[in-house]
């Protein structure tokens, strides 16, 4: 941590890292109460937050909001094909800093459909990770003429709110998850059990027809043949629906 971490920042990071434990669904009511107060720590007028597709062909914004109108947005793509050399950049550099959007080489890309649009001069973007491997990248972008220099606490500070967004999405994810695992497991009981059911229905009727056989019997020994048969059909019955039973409860604890 830089010495001279300022106090303000140290206590809205640690504010800002408990949005996360919010009980709220919806990725874009948590971004956006991010995005509040992350441009007002930082004094800036614009973040975002982007990540990539399954196959890293495209970026699509999880949230985009601008202080001067009080927006908030998601939903933007970027292709990979049209910012390739800014996209590579994000994968080989740890951080990409920029004074001045509109002269920096590695963001020419930018210039005409995003950093002009936005009047966007400087420039701090984050990538975010999960489990090692690159995610997406938090953009911190100063607008206006004036341009910003992000200082060491300002990049400390940038990689730090990357960690937490990493962290939200990851637990997100992990929620996510458990609930198709949960549904799933609903799924199997509810099968399981109409599986005992048919078991059960089915061996009954069996061994209903047996003990009707049984009555019409000549002698005493068959009548008990075919009531010992019955019985035996029963014990099976009840058997299959116990081993069906415990099957469920193995299924619920793998």
């Amino acid at each position: 941590m830089p010495k001279e971490f300022s106090f303000d920042l140290l206590q809205e990071l640690d504010s800002i890292s408990k949005i996360h434990t919010l009980k709220r669904d919806d990725i874009g009511d948590i971004m956006h109460e991010f995005s509040k107060r992350i441009v007002c720590a930082l004094k800036i007028e614009r973040i975002s937050a982007w990540l990539f597709d399954s196959e890293k062909s495209a970026m699509y914004s999880i949230g985009e909001y601008d202080l001067r109108t009080s927006s908030f947005s998601k939903d933007s793509v970027l292709a990979y094909s049209d910012y390739k050399k800014y996209i590579e950049n994000l994968f080989n550099n740890e951080i990409i800093i920029a004074n001045n959007v509109l002269t920096d080489e590695r963001l020419t890309e930018l210039k005409t459909n995003y950093s002009v649009p936005n009047n966007v001069i400087s420039l701090m973007d984050v990538p975010m990770r999960m489990e090692g491997e690159i995610i997406g990248v938090v953009c911190f972008e100063k607008t206006g003429a004036q341009e910003r220099i992000f200082t060491h606490e300002d990049q400390f500070f940038a990689l730090c709110i990357s960690n937490v967004f990493s962290s939200t999405l990851e637990a997100r994810k992990r929620r996510a998850v458990q609930f198709r695992l949960n549904q799933e497991l609903a799924q199997k009981e509810l099968f399981l059990k109409e599986i005992k059911h048919r078991i059960k229905n089915n061996l009954s009727v069996v061994s209903g027809l047996v003990r009707l056989q049984s009555e019409r019997s000549l002698d005493n020994y068959h009548r008990e043949l075919f009531l010992d048969c019955s019985n035996r059909i029963e014990s099976i019955a009840t058997m299959s629906v116990s081993y069906t039973h415990l099957r469920a409860h193995e299924t619920e604890a793998d």
